[in-house]
């Protein structure tokens, strides 16, 4: 269901599963998804599960702005079919920028390990929260390498294996759960977190290198230095990227109570489950996007058709899970089904990156770094603002309206600057 280039000349690797196949993974990874959630409040407090979510920010967030510039570099790559112009294949450029994503992330959680050292014997008050978030800390390199290898399988529009990918993940806290006595340490549950990502890497590297295979010998070619010099200028519209994704949530994280920290995480985590399907329903109305003889730089006729389509097949997913929002959170219970706003502003979230996700294509293309920066800079420095100064009276919810509003704006500038271009 995608495709990829090789120095030299394009090649398909179309998926050959069944749509019907296909489908019942997806369900299976959103089932997963919501059972996991359900399992972890349920055997946890409300302020435990807090602090166990936070956990979740630490190594999600910062993967995020570790990766940021290899991402939108190795995206620009895959959709824009640079192989053939770069002469670098897309598996051997994936490889290059996953070992230094793997070297970046691995000093930064060293540093993070030393000053966790230092912080237990000065602060051994601290002993309990540190114990908790070391899985985490350690987890780091694992989520920013599969994330990075998660997303170069997106830009190839072989969203299903990020669906597959994430069942370690949500198996490996299901298990925490089952197993776990009933007075054990949240410790217990933040080790069952490295240790589905330790298997969710390993899934999603296999996918990936399946995705984009290296002819003998090649892997052991350099990037060009005007490559990595590439990779570089994109740091500061990637660490703004990482900001507009995950500031709120870490205003979130650090000012409000750890009560509020769980029900966003739980209206969070079930929303997600959009992220799981809208993909895949979207390409199912737009095959041509897909094909190897459309041009890169698609036609105003074909984008504002896939603009459509996206509109169409988001707002057909998302209302009915909004109708259905009061049941869907019921099955967590108090307090989390309390939360109807602030899962309603999520799946709105869902709702603007689906709609703005062809736009998004284009501009990753049609690389404009003065606009893009212009676009996600300051919106990166609005939602964090905005979560600051609402976090402390309305918590969850300040945190979902800025996160609604990061969305609103990337995908609505994306939007104006592809359409804004000649036909």
């Amino acid at each position: 269901m995608a495709e990829t280039t090789a120095a030299g000349g394009e090649y398909p690797t179309t998926a050959a599963h069944s749509w019907i196949g296909e489908l019942l993974l997806r369900l299976l990874g959103a089932a997963l998804q919501i059972l996991a959630t359900w399992a972890v409040v349920r055997a946890l407090t409300p302020e435990e599960a807090g602090v166990y979510f936070r956990g979740f920010v630490i190594a999600l967030g910062l993967s995020t702005l570790l990766r940021g510039k290899y991402e939108i570099y190795m995206a620009q790559h895959i959709i824009g079919r640079r192989a053939t112009i770069t002469g670098i294949p897309n598996g051997v450029l994936l490889r290059q920028l996953a070992r230094r994503i793997l070297l970046r992330s691995s000093l930064v959680c060293a540093v993070l390990l030393v000053v966790t050292a230092d912080l237990d014997i000065q602060a051994p008050q601290l002993q309990t929260i540190l114990q908790t978030y070391l899985p985490f800390v350690l987890a780091v390199p694992c989520v920013s390498l599969s994330s990075l290898l998660g997303e170069a399988l997106r830009a190839a529009n072989r969203t299903l294996g990020i669906v597959v990918a994430a069942y370690a993940v949500n198996l490996s806290m299901l298990l925490a759960v089952v197993l776990a006595p009933s007075d054990a340490s949240l410790a217990l549950y933040s080790w069952a977190f490295l240790l589905g990502s330790l298997v969710s890497v390993g899934v999603v590297a296999a996918l990936a290198w399946r995705a984009f295979p290296v002819a003998r010998g090649a892997g052991r070619l350099r990037i060009c230095r005007e490559a990595l010099q590439g990779v570089d200028s994109r740091e500061l519209i990637g660490l703004a990227r990482g900001l507009l994704l995950w500031g709120p949530l870490c205003v979130l994280a650090v000012w409000a109570p750890p009560t509020q920290m769980a029900q966003y995480a739980v209206a969070a985590r079930t929303a997600l489950i959009v992220d799981m399907f809208l993909p895949a329903l979207n390409l199912t109305g737009g095959r041509e996007t897909l094909m190897a003889t459309q041009p890169v730089q698609a036609p105003r006729r074909l984008l504002l058709r896939q603009l459509a389509v996206a509109l169409v097949y988001s707002s057909a997913f998302v209302v009915p899970l909004l109708v259905l929002a009061p049941a869907t959170l019921a099955l967590y219970g108090k307090p989390y089904d309390s939360q109807l706003t602030v899962y309603a502003l999520l799946l709105g979230v869902q709702w603007a990156n689906g709609v703005g996700r062809p736009a998004i294509r284009h501009a990753v293309v049609e690389w404009d770094p003065r606009r893009i920066g212009v676009a996600v800079g300051p919106g990166a420095v609005a939602v964090v603002l905005i979560c600051a100064l609402g976090v402390t009276a309305y918590g969850a919810l300040a945190a979902a309206a800025a996160s609604l509003i990061g969305a609103l704006i990337v995908n609505g500038r994306a939007i104006g600057m592809a359409l804004s271009r000649p036909a």
